[in-house]
């Protein structure tokens, strides 16, 4: 069974192969959607919409599509536009609880399958000040991460606990995946 993942995240990559999976990636342009829906059902949406746009071009392979997004208090959380932004991200989760979902789609054209999932995970950021979020923002490239940070780069300035997956939050909810792709391969034969 051939696997296509639909995104150029290296952080994807690095837990799909992870895993364990041999994987082809195709990159789709997708326009993903930010707003207008409960938070938690947006990452859910954006990881269908890549993974069909992938699998017209790979109709007998397997596609997987991703999203992750983070909330706080019902609000979408997510890259920012520049460092100031992201310095203002940081110190809005400073002491407090932020959610991080991903979204999940596995799509198989020619099997007529669609398998959808998300996982949920929660992370506590420590309380801090301009100095922390300064040698943080000095220390890790955050302008592609949702939420100004990378939980596996420095991730100890910030964060004081987790609830959950840590690759959820690092962008691929790595077990409920690999029993979707085993059952998903099972079906596809």
């Amino acid at each position: 069974m051939r696997i296509v993942l639909a995104s150029q995240s290296p952080r994807r990559k690095m837990l799909l192969g992870g895993a364990g999976f041999s994987f082809d990636i195709c990159s789709p342009e997708v326009e993903e959607v930010e707003d207008g829906m409960y938070a938690c059902h947006i990452p859910l949406v954006n990881a269908v919409r890549k993974a069909a746009a992938v699998s017209g071009m790979f109709p007998g392979s397997l596609v997987i599509g991703a999203d992750t997004a983070i909330e706080c208090d019902g609000l979408l959380i997510g890259k920012p536009c520049g460092l100031e932004d992201a310095r203002r991200t940081l110190m809005m989760l400073s002491g407090r609880r932020h959610r991080v979902i991903t979204g999940v789609a596995l799509l198989a054209r020619q099997w007529n399958l669609e398998t959808t999932f998300s996982e949920e995970s929660f992370v506590y950021f420590k309380p801090f000040g301009d100095a922390v979020v300064n040698d943080y923002l000095a220390r890790v490239e955050v302008l592609d991460k949702a939420g100004s940070y990378n939980i596996a780069e420095s991730g100890e300035l910030l964060i004081s606990r987790i609830e959950g997956p840590r690759d959820n939050i690092i962008g691929l909810p790595c077990e409920k995946l690999s029993r979707a792709i085993q059952a998903a391969a099972s079906l596809m034969g």
